[in-house]
């Protein structure tokens, strides 16, 4: 019986990738947070609608 593997492979590529995300992340709720004044709340819906329209 043959197994399908659904992980992806983990590469250098993968880490670049996962690093830039996750700074830019970062950067975005602690620019709206803080900089802006929004709070988290705030902060947070205006960075999970960005993150649904970067899916989409």
């Amino acid at each position: 019986m043959k197994t399908i593997n659904k992980v992806a492979e983990i590469t250098l590529l993968f880490w670049i990738m996962k690093i830039i995300a996750t700074t830019l992340g970062e950067t975005l709720g602690d620019y709206l947070a803080q900089t802006l004044n929004l709070g988290y709340a705030v902060s947070l819906g205006i960075t999970s609608l960005f993150f649904i329209l970067v899916l989409f």
